[in-house]
């Protein structure tokens, strides 16, 4: 009868499972949903779910009449200083 705890099977089955937790490690990135690059990358890496903080931004944004893109995301840059966005 074969040995079923030989080098060889120790080295696939250890392969196997490095290559499993490679797929769930990068397989969230991947199916993850994809926006155009933007200048703001950056900021926008740091919300949890995008779409529905833009729908908050969207309205809030109808009611300011002089918005900045550049320097208000300039000044969140400053201020949260490579620190989570929730602090």
């Amino acid at each position: 009868m074969k040995e079923l705890l030989t080098r060889r099977n120790i080295l696939i089955g250890a392969g196997g499972v490095a290559v499993l937790a490679a797929a769930a490690f990068e397989g969230r990135r991947l199916l993850r949903k994809r926006y155009a690059p933007s200048p703001y990358d950056d900021l926008l890496a740091l919300l949890d779910d995008r779409d529905a903080n833009a729908q908050i931004g969207e309205a809030v944004l109808a009611d300011i009449d002089d918005f900045d893109a550049k320097t208000v995301a300039d000044e969140l840059r400053q201020r949260i200083a490579k620190r989570p966005l929730a602090q």
